[in-house]
């Protein structure tokens, strides 16, 4: 008798979602936020005007923004003199399932969507830095650059963890569009070093801190296990200066004085170090993690309203909300 070869329907099932499972290998670092985070301020994480990537696009109140996207890639036709996309989208296709790869999601795009959209969200992103650094590049009639709130509110969405390109596709996009304009450096640094914009920002903003780290090595075994406020290290003889360098993370205490950057608090604040935090907590585990600390440590700092009066007084705290008490 022949044995029934008839393979079972689950094994079939399993066998082909094995087969279209990623090698263990594979680059993935672009993720949703932790519900863990996300229940603490859910708005944060959300985009507000523009969708970037796979994990936002689609969704009803951000269309607004896809017509601006077409806009700027006509625009970038017209200034190279190119009459199709089609150099552009042979690019993006040999991108595409390297970038799909970095989504730790489920991306439910078909090939020719998640190009498009690479093409798209590249073109905008690249073309929208180099406006805002060359000014002469600037359409009069944009409303983009005519409306503060437009403005304001994509830079704070360019900040999500969710709202994000690979940073090969942006690097890939920039190459293929150069202006010969010594200002049209917007892209510096190399995609091994970063891996999306909000880790080009985080990467700025913690490079110096970086820099000091390795120049005063300490031992990692000693930390402190409670900072008290700052009414009352003031009240201990702690002075509090204003420090003149810009890197936000860039804290010294010297002879008795703790200098620290400014820090501007309006709405995006919050969102900001929110998604900066998310983006530290898929580092590796060896890799420093500044903006968690630097949080904690304004935590430790600010009590109450009395020590956010004290910090505004002494020119570190920028409160654009204009209330202590929201500050805390």
């Amino acid at each position: 008798m022949m044995a029934n070869t008839r393979a079972d329907p689950l094994s079939l099932h399993l066998d082909d979602k094995l087969t279209h499972l990623y090698g263990a290998h594979f680059e993935c670092y672009i993720y949703k936020v932790h519900d863990r985070l996300r229940r603490q301020n859910e708005r944060a994480y959300e985009p507000e005007i523009l969708a970037v990537g796979p994990y936002h696009h689609g969704k009803g109140n951000l269309r607004m923004m896809e017509e601006h996207k077409l806009r700027y890639l006509k625009l970038l036709l017209e200034r190279t003199n190119e009459t199709s996309v089609d150099r552009y989208i042979v690019a993006m296709r040999k991108l595409q399932e390297r970038a799909r790869r970095c989504y730790s999601d489920s991306i439910s795009l078909n090939k020719d969507e998640f190009v498009e959209m690479m093409l798209l969200d590249s073109c905008f992103v690249i073309e929208l830095l180099r406006k805002f650094t060359i000014t002469s590049m600037r359409d009069m009639h944009d409303p983009i650059f005519k409306m503060d709130w437009i403005l304001h509110n994509i830079w704070r969405d360019l900040m999500l963890f969710e709202n994000q390109l690979p940073f090969f596709v942006l690097v890939q996009m920039f190459n293929m569009t150069k202006v010969p304009d010594p200002r049209d450096n917007i892209i510096d640094v190399s995609a091994d070093d970063v891996k999306h914009f909000l880790g080009l920002v985080h990467h700025t903003t913690t490079l110096s801190a970086n820099l000091v780290s390795q120049r005063n090595v300490c031992d990692t075994k000693k930390r402190w296990d409670h900072i008290y406020c700052a009414t009352e290290l003031h009240e201990a003889g702690i002075k509090f200066k204003k420090s003149k360098r810009s890197t936000l993370v860039d804290v010294k205490f010297i002879n008795g004085t703790l200098e620290i950057p400014e820090v501007v608090v309006e709405e995006k604040t919050e969102c900001i170090i929110r998604n900066m935090i998310a983006h530290e907590e898929h580092l590796q585990d060896t890799d420093p993690k500044y903006v968690t600390d630097y949080l904690t440590f304004l935590c430790c700092l600010i009590n109450s309203p009395k020590d956010v009066s004290l910090l505004r007084r002494c020119g570190i705290l920028n409160n654009m909300l204009g209330d202590d008490e929201a500050v805390v």
